[in-house]
């Protein structure tokens, strides 16, 4: 099975196609293409940047990101312990 843009819960709008860099871009995740690569990296590299993404949206607010995520308040407190990310001002750009 082939996962497509309508299968990501992402508005249509900020999904890309690949720009000749061999990796695709959603919402500003660069995704490899290549004939390998490790998928568990480029996930858990996804994840931290839509929770860093998601964080800078809520001003920092845990438990209105972990809502928007769809998460538990203490699973997105575990990913945030994984990931070594100790609060969203010293990530903010």
């Amino acid at each position: 099975m082939e996962i497509g843009p309508d299968n990501l819960p992402i508005a249509q709008k900020e999904i890309a196609a690949t720009n000749g860099d061999g990796a695709a871009h959603i919402v500003g995740i660069s995704i490899p293409f290549a004939d390998s690569f490790d998928l568990t990296g480029v996930l858990e590299s996804a994840e931290k940047q839509l929770m860093l993404r998601t964080l800078s949206s809520t001003h920092g607010a845990q438990a209105e990101a972990a809502r928007r995520m769809g998460l538990s308040r203490s699973a997105l407190a575990y990913k945030l312990t994984k990931y070594g990310i100790r609060s969203t001002d010293e990530n903010r750009a």
